[in-house]
């Protein structure tokens, strides 16, 4: 059963990492990245594969005990492309 009251892990900052649990055996250390692909939009069909293909590459490195946890979003500001109209 999952406690609706947990709280979030403790952390510290070291330099540019988050540590979990201290420096023991069983600790956690993260690191974030922000990653900003190219637009795609008029890209060739062998441009787009071969991201992808970097994209699979990347999982690929990823084995245990490490994870990777990966957010996916898409920027729904379209301002400056408005902006044309006003």
């Amino acid at each position: 059963m999952i406690s609706l009251k947990q709280s979030a892990p403790e952390g510290v900052f070291i330099e540019d990492l988050i540590v979990y649990g201290g420096l023991e055996k069983d600790s956690v250390v993260a690191k974030g990245f922000k990653i900003e692909p190219p637009c795609f939009r008029s890209a060739s069909i062998r441009d787009r594969e071969a991201y992808k293909e970097k994209l699979r590459q990347l999982l690929q490195t990823v084995s245990e005990p490490q994870h990777l946890q990966i957010q996916w979003s898409c920027n729904s500001d379209y301002a400056k492309e408005l902006q044309q109209y006003f």
